[in-house]
């Protein structure tokens, strides 16, 4: 299966998932890499393989802990399986899917496409699990981190997923 895909396809393929009951969404950030590191080697698969072996190796997680990684370019690299517990929010794993960025958003503006497919990840998952916008969070919520990034405000993003979810709701039907 194809592990980097486009807004279209993502959208396809999330369609056909069983997931399991999830509570809500948490948002991360990569931190490192960034986009600096990035713009050399703009690879999303390199780079889906580069997070899941340092959450193998470093980390000793059974693999990638995010479900969904969303690249600088707009691109969506799938992660763990939604159907199962990820590895991305200590003591709440069970309960929150977990979507990560790659950047850093203490540094970093985010790029349009990847805001873009931020809110088009976030809005169709909400549609598709049946959750509220109110049940997004950061990771900051749970942890004493800065993640995903003090740039990053989730009213802002949550606002923008309110937004999108009539106009989700049709895509889906499609």
């Amino acid at each position: 299966m194809k592990k980097v895909l486009s807004r279209k396809e993502f959208l396809t393929h999330i369609k056909g998932l069983k997931f399991r009951e999830w509570r809500g969404i948490v948002l991360h950030h990569t931190s490192k890499p960034d986009y600096s590191l990035f713009a050399k080697k703009p690879d999303c698969a390199y780079w889906l393989k580069v997070i899941d072996r340092v959450h193998r190796v470093s980390r000793k997680f059974k693999g990638i802990g995010y479900h969904f990684v969303i690249f600088p370019n707009g691109l969506i690299g799938l992660g763990r399986d939604v159907s199962e517990v990820g590895a991305h929010v200590k003591g709440h794993n069970s309960k929150f899917l977990g979507v990560c960025l790659l950047g850093n958003f203490n540094k970093d503006e985010m790029k349009e496409d990847q805001y873009i497919s931020l809110w088009f990840v976030l809005t169709s998952l909400v549609v598709r699990l049946g959750l509220l916008p109110e049940q997004i969070w950061f990771h900051r919520d749970f942890a004493a981190t800065d993640c995903p990034g003090e740039k990053l405000k989730r009213e802002q993003i949550r606002n923008a997923v309110r937004r999108h979810i009539e106009e989700m709701k049709e895509w889906m039907k499609g």
